[in-house]
């Protein structure tokens, strides 16, 4: 007796593609850089000098 069989057969299939590497570009244009600052300003604060000379010494010896 002969049993019913199917019989399955495949091939490898072939697609036709070419890939090439990918090009990207970028374009961006320049910087535009501003900084601003306020003037300076400086302080100075001194204590007025005292210059005391003490010449008794001095007279003691003329007199």
């Amino acid at each position: 007796m002969q049993i019913p069989q199917i019989r399955l057969q495949s091939t490898p299939m072939k697609i036709g593609l070419n890939i090439e590497q990918p090009v990207q570009q970028i374009e961006q244009k320049a910087a535009v850089q501003s900084i601003n600052q306020p003037q300076a300003t400086l302080e100075i604060q001194t204590t007025p000098g005292k210059l005391t000379i003490d010449q008794s010494q001095a007279r003691k010896t003329w007199i």
